[in-house]
């Protein structure tokens, strides 16, 4: 299987590779970084997520020079942005988030639709921060709630496919380490995130992508276009 992963160095998106790599599956990566070890299956591009031309160079790269259509697609590559008030949250912030966490894949989805491929499955990484409204998450859930319904229309013209927008729930990366440092008594809605850090219920990213991978066949069988969180399955 071919498995296409924006975002593929580092959180959510390191834990995919890594998990689908074992699992003999050949992985296109597409991010700012790159992944630090070598593999046969691994083609990766490094590019700027704000480039829409240099995405667009990666993906003909991938999947046509490398003669790699995906049957998977995780688009995962995103930001946090402050943590502040939306009033203290400026424009040109919330144009960056927005522009990575969902601009970005509307130019890699119109790509395919473009290119007449029709992966069997496309997986957007949503939050439950897109539904909660939670004072300070501002440019982070207005981008999430947007990449909903992103995925909810494009699902209409995505007819040989199935979409998905999957909020993982709390996961130990890095962006977990920054909101560890805002204060719950600033952001009363991070007190639970301050909890969950160290227990089984903020899992290594390794962790979350085996999760995600052996329920990829359940998913299927939500309309497509959904939003789901994974937290509802129980380990």
């Amino acid at each position: 299987m071919n498995v296409l992963i924006t975002g593929h160095s580092s959180g959510i998106g390191a834990g995919l590779t890594k998990v689908l790599l074992a699992n003999g599956c050949d992985v296109l990566g597409i991010s700012r970084g790159r992944w630090t070890e070598t593999h046969p299956n691994l083609y990766q591009e490094t590019v700027d997520l704000q480039n829409e031309s240099e995405v667009i160079s990666a993906l003909s790269n991938l999947v046509h020079k490398k003669l790699k259509k995906p049957n998977l697609i995780f688009l995962n590559a995103g930001v946090l942005g402050p943590i502040a008030s939306l009033q203290n949250t400026k424009n040109e912030e919330l144009q960056y988030v927005m522009q990575i966490n969902v601009w970005i894949n509307k130019v890699i989805l119109d790509w395919f639709l473009e290119h007449n491929l029709s992966p069997e499955q496309i997986i957007t990484i949503s939050s439950g921060a897109a539904i909660r409204g939670n004072f300070g998450w501002s440019s982070y859930a207005l981008s999430k709630s947007t990449l909903n319904m992103l995925t909810q229309l494009y699902a209409h013209e995505f007819k040989k496919s199935h979409l998905l927008a999957l909020a993982p729930g709390y996961v130990d990366t890095k962006m977990q380490s920054v909101l560890r440092t805002k204060s719950s008594s600033d952001f009363p809605s991070l007190e639970a995130l301050h909890q969950a850090h160290g227990t089984s219920r903020m899992p290594s990213p390794e962790t979350l992508a085996h999760k995600i991978i052996e329920n990829l066949a359940k998913f299927k069988k939500l309309k497509s276009g959904s939003y789901f969180d994974l937290r509802t399955i129980k380990s």
